[in-house]
């Protein structure tokens, strides 16, 4: 995933835009057994980062008054 990061910020910078990672999070959504299977481990729980720069991770988030959870019900 820090690569896939990398190469956005190649390609933001290409064309003149940038990143805003104070306004950034992650958050890794799915069924557990889904992310289970994905990762081959536990979800992981470590920041991604852009080089020097952390972007949070969160199991939940309001985006335009919808509450987002990762947490399955």
């Amino acid at each position: 995933m820090t690569i896939e990061l990398e190469n956005l910020k190649v390609r933001l910078h290409g064309n003149k835009l940038s990143l805003n990672v104070a306004k950034t999070i992650s958050m890794l959504i799915g069924t557990i057994h889904n992310i289970n299977d994905k990762t081959n481990t536990k979800p992981p729980r470590d920041n991604f980062e852009i080089p020097r720069e952390r972007i949070e991770q969160r199991s939940s988030v309001k985006h335009l008054g919808v509450h987002i959870n990762s947490t399955p019900t």
